[in-house]
């Protein structure tokens, strides 16, 4: 950040300033993020910026998510997932799209989202037998369909889960955690 700012890169500013304020959203320090966003904003503000920096609205609804905006969480995250020509925009958008709709009571919306992820996610796989980005769809998708009932799909995509993160992140990675747990239950 500090090569960022020193050499007045703004598209370098953003990407650091939004990736801190996700970090800082992750570790609850709400206040940092805000602080983060507020040093962002005036750098972002033209639909064709927000489509060259997806991380903003992604930055933008993580937070609101965290402070219970459901409202301007799947706004912000609808707008990431707009942005077709980035893959990993699209399934972020859609599986903070599909959390938000856990949250909000609605389990078929939250499944197609995160079907939505998980088929982005598989189509920019490029072959490789696993993808932390699919592993992840997979969790959310397993979230979606317990919530909706359908315990035994939900199980299946807890399976791919675990396979998936298990072979991309660290054996204590919180998502891989999490998909061992739900897994077991």
């Amino acid at each position: 950040m500090k090569v960022a700012q020193s050499t007045e890169n703004a598209d370098a500013l953003v990407l650091c300033l939004s990736g801190l304020s996700r970090i800082a959203t992750q570790i609850g320090d709400l206040a940092a993020a805000e602080q983060y966003l507020d040093q962002v904003r005036p750098l972002v503000s033209t639909p064709l910026q927000f489509e060259k920096f997806p991380t903003v609205p992604l930055a933008v609804g993580a937070l609101a998510l965290a402070q219970g905006s459901l409202d301007e969480a799947r706004r912000q995250f609808d707008q990431a997932a707009l942005n077709k020509s980035n893959d990993a925009a699209v399934i972020y958008g859609k599986l903070g799209k599909a959390e938000v709709e856990l949250r909000a009571s609605d389990p078929a919306a939250a499944e197609r989202d995160a079907q939505v992820a998980l088929d982005t996610a598989k189509a920019s796989q490029a072959g490789l037998p696993h993808s932390q980005l699919v592993g992840r769809s997979w969790l959310m998708l397993g979230r979606a369909l317990h919530a909706h009932g359908q315990g035994a799909q939900a199980h299946k995509a807890f399976e791919n889960a675990v396979s998936d993160l298990s072979n991309t992140v660290d054996s204590n990675h919180p998502l891989l955690v999490q998909a061992r747990n739900l897994l077991g239950a």
